[in-house]
């Protein structure tokens, strides 16, 4: 990756609380853009992605937690509108919050 290079994740079949982490390369910093899923929580005209962003580090996992668009309710539309930065020290961690079986997609910006 080069600086500006957008990298995109898809994932399939992702059941209840199942986890995708990103941790970008060593030097790399990289910026969180979007995340996209079939399910959404909040209450409308605030919902969001169902869809739980954490910011982690490999040994304190609960390091720092961005809510989700289900517990969020009104601030969840601005919480995926934040500018999140990771690497490879505390990077990513998106975890599914609906019932059943999903795909979910996420895309993060290498800035650094």
């Amino acid at each position: 990756m080069a600086v500006d290079d957008v990298t995109i994740v898809i994932t399939a079949n992702q059941p209840t609380d199942d986890t995708t982490d990103y941790q970008p390369s060593s030097g790399v910093e990289v910026m969180f853009l979007g995340v996209a899923d079939g399910v959404v929580g909040g209450t409308a005209p605030n919902k969001a992605p169902d869809i739980m962003l954490s910011l982690i580090n490999g040994t304190d996992n609960d390091a720092l937690y961005f809510q989700n668009g289900q517990n969020l309710g009104n601030c969840a539309t601005m919480m995926y509108n934040g500018k999140y930065m990771a690497n490879n020290t505390n990077y990513f961690r998106f975890q599914t919050q609906h019932s059943g079986t999903r795909d979910y997609g996420f895309a993060v910006i290498e800035v650094g």
